[in-house]
């Protein structure tokens, strides 16, 4: 009877400590970005939960999928102060995004357009951890300004306005824009 009643003691403070740290990981939470501007609706998602609709001032954190609606667009600034804009009818979502302004932290940022297009301009983050993924490619940045757009048919469509892009195609081809 004893070691049945430590095991539900031990049992129960476990499950406490483990609330405890998921509850902390929950409230320690900080934003990858900012929304600057919404002409017409957007939204925010992360898996599992409720959709939120996204206005001027609302924050964007990593895991949420993004969606502008027909005939709308969104602006974001991110923590590290890149822009992103995004036309409508598109989806992206932010799959990973830290700087290293605390040095807590390595840069990283990995995000996905995965329908629409998107105007962005780089950061401060390190060039070398930034990538953007769409259908047909992942894309490497070195000081950059472009624009990028997937096809109806799934195709990616870059455009250089600054700086220089490292493509590389799911089949592994590599180039450069510069």
């Amino acid at each position: 009877m004893k070691s049945l009643n430590r095991y539900s003691i031990l049992v129960s403070a476990l499950l406490l400590c483990s609330m405890t740290l998921a509850l902390q990981a929950a409230t320690t939470i900080k934003p990858a970005g900012v929304v600057l501007l919404v002409s017409g609706q957007a939204n925010a998602q992360v898996a599992g939960q409720a959709s939120r609709t996204l206005s001027r001032r609302a924050e964007i954190y990593v895991g949420d999928r993004i969606n502008t609606a027909n005939e709308s667009q969104l602006q974001l600034r991110m923590k590290d102060g890149a822009m992103i804009a995004l036309g409508a009818n598109s989806e992206f979502i932010v799959k990973a995004y830290s700087d290293d302004a605390a040095g807590d932290k390595k840069d990283e940022a990995v995000l996905s357009l995965v329908k629409g297009g998107l105007r962005t301009i780089s950061g401060q983050i390190d060039k070398s951890a930034y990538s953007m993924e769409t259908p047909t490619a992942t894309l490497g940045i070195r000081g950059t300004v472009f624009d990028v757009y997937i096809k109806a048919d799934g195709t990616t469509v870059v455009i250089l306005r600054e700086g220089a892009v490292d493509i590389t195609s799911k089949t592994g081809d590599k180039q450069r824009l510069n």
